[in-house]
């Protein structure tokens, strides 16, 4: 019985497919095939109508080849600045070679790069020859003098001698040598009082100096790196008769002469020239500075200027106006402003704030104000800095370091009300070893109990202690004897529940731990917790439910609106009264906000502190950064709360103010709500911090921010406006959101490729150079499995690892850092609602999420394992929990940081990836960056753990033109290495690293192999786009605007050009495609089937939507349908096995790099046709013979024909591989063996097209950059 795939052969491939491979002896079917090559655009085929219509085109005579325009000139001097550096090196490398050799074994490499194709190209690699070795001779002997002088002169300051009576002490500051003479006996005293000198090295040597070393440095590179027959500068000058005299005319090369001595005369000869080679680089870069100050000195006075007339504009505006209040002036200030151009606008950034650095805060990194101040104040001298020096040593973070954990406060309070609770003492936070909430609650209630119930009990409770402590505000809130009587019933309902008693003990245990964070904070004093927690026992916050109002339902896509209104309004639900909002939420986010709030308070109190120590020194260096306001500048600014009438309550209520006397506070709720925006009186550049004096009271002081870059990060830090996001910011995060659980949540993302991407990142960028890919993870992962393995640190001590694991994420190693608790950081509350039981979630999805949260947290556990290991080896090494769990954070992309710029948070939210992809790429520059410390570390371990294998897998795969001919996305993003049979193993490269991976072996390809730079840059290119993940396009939308290019996500054809002009939608699938979707769409009514999307666009767009979890479904869905036909579906391969697909590539590959070259060209070809068609028809015949004299053009045109009519042949095979897998009474396996051949022949017909048309020596190949 004849199968149907060797049917197909006989009948339909034959005669089809054959012409294709005129130029070999036989097919792949064993045939003799026709000797003629069709490839031979000389030889044309029959002519079809559109070659009769552009007949005259092949009259056309090409251009001559020899001449150049002006941008192919530039090109080839671009091109030989590259090639003839290199030229220059190996020459060198050559002629240093040669000197250990025979002259009969010399060897000649120089002809490995091409000659100079330019004038320039010429001069290049002479020069490169000489000062490449130039440089790194007088560099060594530079450093080499220098350090012998500076050797002599520290002896001589070390062994000064000292006055009878005195005492000599030399001793280490910061890397310098510093020496302290003083009386005996005033050593425990040690204060420098002029009797302290620090060593200064020499940095420079002498004029006379340096002139010798440029001599001897010239010297070796004439004597060594150039043949002794290379022509020298004598050579030149005896051509000349002024210069021809006996000296120069033995100096010339001597082609016959002694190869040591024509080494001598080399030196010689260029002994005067290069002792002048250090001054003329000095004074071509002072050149450039004296270039560049003036056009700096020109921005800043434009800016000047500007700013200037601002002032005299502002000045007769309010003298005309004569505005009464301070928002008046604002806006007749902003009015001015408005009137900026774009010139003058980049000038004034430009002076006042660098537009790189505010760049950097508003989009990427909104504390990093903090960190620039820092600088400033090192930079300025100011001593006592946390995290510098003595405070270092002692395990403290810098303030921007501190500033960093912001974004992790979700966490904390996670922590707290999850896990236990803390004390936050100077950044640090310190386990009180109690329960949290949900523990508290369990172990007290039980894991059924209604906490609704239980906190209405509390909330009655703690109404009823005001009849006590503030009568006033009891009967306001309590106004008539039913609602007294409504709430006292629920008190003592719950007072005959013993557990409910017994929580409530444990709820004002919980309520005195969480105030002590505000007081560790210097939120408030520890007398002011006392008297609240007295006055409010058991306290719950009292925030009313605005959410039916018309003020809520004004505010599109805003969430509950909660504020607390203490005593003024009654509760309930009649006119004049609010309700409460439930207590359960009003308390979770009570403890959100007092953390919150508290944390802010303690990263401003720090950075102002940084000011203050400014100012204590006598140092004026930060005043332009921001100044203390005292009493004087505060005089007649009292701060107050607004008094809110109840008719006025509605439009007032988003202005309510906090009367932040917190010596007088009355309520714990303000703790919680109060913010900036929430001060009457406060300047838009004014910012406020409370601390507690001496006498144990709360103090507020005040600053005025004049910097524009500490400005950006206050404010973001304490926003001045909630903006709460609209309805299409939330409903464009949903489907965002949708996607990347959907991405995080496959098992072969989180557990497989992103934890191989995080180990061999996290090595790379580690402080600890024991951090070793794959080992040290896995082994840490195990480790912490285990969980009550020791682990020994630096002082001897030990903790187990299950120590460290609670260690780790008290101390915020993890906080919000994760790629999913850094993307969906928006929904912590809902998760903790979830997680405690809220009665929003007791319903029939209750215990599948529940599952989900085990789930996240494995997930979690993988996102973590990087982390974790550094944390892990940075305590070991001695670092405090705190520093080595921000180590931990730097060692992988920190999720959690976010820029300043409201809209742009907002936004970013809705794409996927976007702002990881870009901080990716931030924590590479600041690893690598200016200023790292540890920059050589980086880049050493990225040539150990890339580069090399990089190199090495090359190697393997460089002879293999099926390698080459796989996906170039595939490639790129994978190293992949070659397990026989034209198979590979996939091993994901890690983001960031692995595109410089990827560019290195595409520069070995084609720079060397290929001879053109084309593919490198083409290969550069995508490279930084795919790898760096950065769409830009909100997720809700990407998906059809992709569709509308026929591209997927990763750039790749969603329908094949071929099979999308030849087969009607309903018929556009692959054998791979989804069954049930197939099925659907082809057994449709025909009115509806052409109406409907094809198979493969369809299931594009449910994978682009719900990502590999999503492709499951659809896996899952496929096999169900045999239960339904008697078709059954081919067999999958290995790679199209869940998983395992993120991993493995087998023979045949689905779609080759020649495939995706054949759809290009025939989209180049069909343009073209229609362009001079057009140009034609509408009569631009000046366009039209323009268009024809390229070459290109003319070739596309030509080679139009052949490409429909091969792409004609390549669609019968798809259409008989389609027909396969709908032919019952075959099995799977047979259908799996038959369509595998198919798409190995499409394969070879593609790879056999592309190859002959590429030895066709067509300009529409010709690199624009060549290397040859």
């Amino acid at each position: 019985m004849v199968s149907a795939l060797e049917y197909f052969k006989d009948e339909v491939l034959e005669d089809k497919i054959s012409p294709l491979f005129d130029s070999t002896e036989e097919n792949i079917f064993g045939k003799k095939k026709r000797k003629k090559s069709i490839f031979s655009l000389t030889d044309t085929p029959k002519k079809s109508a559109i070659d009769y219509f552009y007949s005259d085109i092949y009259e056309i005579e090409e251009e001559d080849e020899d001449e150049r325009t002006t941008l192919q000139y530039t090109k080839d001097i671009l091109q030989d600045i590259v090639t003839q550096s290199a030229g220059g090196v190996v020459d060198a490398a050559e002629s240093i070679a040669n000197l250990a050799l025979p002259k009969d074994q010399e060897i000649e490499i120089s002809d490995v790069v091409p000659e100079a194709k330019t004038g320039f190209g010429k001069f290049v690699r002479p020069a490169s020859q000489f000062l490449i070795p130039y440089t790194g001779v007088f560099k060594i002997w530079k450093g080499a003098s220098l350090f012998i002088k500076n050797k002599k002169a520290l002896d001589k300051f070390i062994k000064q001698p000292v006055k009878k009576g005195e005492v000599k002490k030399i001793f280490k500051d910061k890397g310098q040598t510093k020496r302290y003479i003083f009386k005996e006996g005033e050593e425990e005293l040690f204060v420098y009082s002029g009797k302290l000198n620090t060593f200064k090295p020499t940095t420079k040597l002498t004029t006379k100096g340096e002139l010798g070393i440029a001599i001897g440095a010239g010297a070796v590179a004439d004597s060594f790196a150039f043949a002794p027959t290379d022509p020298n500068l004598a050579d030149l000058f005896v051509q000349f008769p002024a210069t021809k005299f006996t000296v120069m005319e033995w100096l010339q090369t001597d082609p016959n002469g002694d190869p040591g001595m024509e080494r001598l005369k080399n030196a010689l000869a260029g002994a005067v020239p290069t002792a002048f080679i250090p001054a003329i680089t000095k004074g071509v870069a002072k050149g450039f500075n004296f270039i560049g100050k003036p056009i700096k000195r020109k921005v800043y006075s434009y800016a000047d200027e500007t700013l200037e007339r601002e002032k005299l504009e502002k000045a007769q505006r309010i003298s005309e106006k004569k505005p009464k209040t301070e928002k008046e002036i604002i806006e007749l200030q902003d009015q001015v402003k408005a009137r900026r151009t774009t010139t003058e606008s980049i000038a004034i950034k430009f002076k006042e704030g660098n537009l790189i650095k505010r760049g950097i805060i508003n989009f990427l990194d909104h504390v990093r104000g903090i960190k620039y101040l820092e600088d400033a104040a090192v930079k300025a001298g100011v001593k006592g800095l946390k995290g510098f020096g003595k405070s270092k040593e002692m395990g403290e973070l810098t303030v921007y370091q501190d500033g960093r954990f912001l974004v992790a406060v979700g966490g904390m309070v996670e922590h707290f009300l999850l896990k236990q609770t803390f004390r936050f003492k100077d950044g640090a936070f310190v386990s009180t070893n109690n329960n949290g909430l949900q523990d508290l609650l369990i172990k007290n209630l039980g894991k059924d109990a209604n906490v609704d119930d239980f906190f209405n009990y509390m909330g009655a409770k703690s109404l009823l202690s005001l009849k006590e402590t503030d009568p006033k505000m009891f009967k306001n809130l309590l106004n008539t004897d039913e609602k007294v009587a409504f709430w006292t019933k629920k008190a003592s309902d719950g007072d005959a529940n013993s557990a409910y008693v017994n929580a409530l003990d444990d709820m004002d245990r919980f309520n005195r731990e969480l105030l002590q964070i505000a007081v560790d904070a210097e939120m408030i004093s520890s007398k002011q917790m006392t008297n609240l927690l007295a006055k409010r026992r058991h306290y719950l916050p009292l925030y009313r439910d605005l959410s039916s109002d018309e003020l809520f339902a004004a505010k599109a896509g805003g969430n509950k609106l909660r504020v607390a209104l203490r005593g003024k309004v009654p509760i309930g639900t009649k006119e004049g009264e609010l309700p409460l909002s439930n207590f359960f939420d009003n308390y979770i986010e009570n403890v959100s906000g007092i953390i919150s709030s508290s944390y802010k308070n303690h990263l401003k109190k720090n950075t102002f502190d940084i000011i203050d120590n400014a100012k204590k020194q006598g140092i004026d260096d930060l005043d332009d950064w921001a100044v203390k306001l005292t009493a004087k500048d505060l005089q007649g600014r009292q701060l107050k709360k607004i008094t809110i009438k109840a008719p006025e309550l509605k439009r007032q209520i988003k202005k309510q103010d906090t009367d932040l006397d917190l010596n007088d506070l009355d309520d714990l709720d303000d703790i919680a709500l109060f913010r900036s925006e929430r001060v009457s009186g406060l300047k838009d550049n004014e910012e406020f911090v409370f601390r507690t004096n001496k006498k144990g009271e709360t103090i507020r002081e005040i600053y005025k921010i004049k910097d524009a870059l500490l400005y950006n990060t206050l404010r973001s830090v304490s926003p001045r406006e909630f903006i709460a996001s609209n309805a299409f910011v939330k409903f464009a995060r949903w489907w965002k959101n949708l996607l990347t659980k959907a991405v995080t949540y496959d098992p072969g993302f989180f557990a497989g490729a992103n934890f191989i991407r995080d180990t061999l990142s996290a090595a790379i960028l580690s402080r600890n150079p024991f951090h070793l890919p794959f080992l040290s993870t896995v082994y840490r992962l195990n480790r912490q499995i285990l969980s009550n393995k020791p682990v020994k640190f630096k002082d001897g001590s030990t903790m187990s690892y299950r120590e460290l694991s609670k260690e780790f994420f008290l101390n915020g190693g993890s906080f919000a850092s994760t790629l999913l608790r850094g993307e969906t950081n928006h929904a912590a509350l809902q998760t903790i609602y979830r997680k405690m039981g809220h009665s929003d979630y007791q319903n029939v999805f209750n215990t599948p999420k529940r599952y989900l949260d085990g789930y996240e947290k494995a997930v979690t556990g993988f996102e973590n394992a990087s982390r974790f290991t550094e944390y892990v080896l940075l305590r070991k090494m001695g670092q405090s929990a705190r520093q080595a769990a921000f180590g931990a954070r730097e060692v992988a992309v920190d999720f959690g940081m976010q820029g300043a710029w409201t809209f742009w948070r907002q936004y970013v939210s809705t794409v996927p990836f976007l702002n990881a992809g870009l901080q990716g790429l931030y924590r590479t520059a600041r690893a690598i960056g200016k200023g790292s410390d540890q920059k050589a570390a980086v880049w050493t371990k990225m040539s150990a753990f890339v580069v090399t294998p990089t190199i090495g897998i090359y190697l393997l795969n460089k002879d293999n033109p099926n390698y080459w001919n796989q996906s170039q996305q595939i490639r790129d993003l994978n190293f992949m290495l070659p397990i026989g049979n034209d198979n590979w193993l996939k091993i994901p490269k890690p983001f960031e690293f692995g595109a410089i991976s990827t560019i290195i072996e595409s520069s070995l390809d084609d720079l060397y192999k290929r001879g053109d730079a084309d593919s490198f840059f083409d290969t550069a290119w995508t490279v930084l786009k795919a790898q760096t993940r950065l769409s830009v396009v909100p997720q809700v939308i990407s998906p059809l605007l992709n569709a509308s290019f026929n591209r997927t996500y990763f750039g790749s054809p969603i329908i094949p050009e071929g099979m999308k002009h030849s087969i009607p939608d309903y018929g556009q699938s692959y054998p791979w495609s989804n069954r049930a979707i197939t099925m659907a769409i082809e057994n449709a009514p025909p009115w509806l089937r052409d109406r409907l999307m094809s198979p493969i666009k369809f299931e594009n767009f449910f994978n682009a939507y719900t990502g590999t979890i999503g492709s499951y479904f659809l896996d899952l869905l496929d096999t169900s349908t045999e239960l339904f036909t008697d078709v059954e579906l081919k067999d999958w391969r290995l790679d199209e096995y869940p998983i395992l697909k993120r991993f493995l590539t087998l023979d045949p590959a689905k779609y080759t790099e020649a495939e995706q070259s054949f759809y290009e060209l025939k989209k180049k070809a069909t343009q073209a046709i229609k362009m001079a068609k057009k140009f034609k028809d509408d009569f631009k015949f000046e366009l039209y013979q323009e268009f024809l004299q390229d070459p290109e053009n003319m070739e596309l045109m030509r080679l139009y024909p052949r490409l429909e009519m091969w792409n004609r042949q390549i669609q019968d095979l798809n259409k008989q591989r389609n027909r396969i897998q709908n032919l019952p009474g075959i099995s799977g396996e047979m259908k799996k063996v038959q369509i595998d051949e198919i798409e190995r022949m499409v394969g070879q017909i593609f790879d056999k097209i592309m190859t002959d048309l590429e030895n066709q020596n067509l300009q529409i190949f010709d690199p624009v950059f060549s290397l040859k």
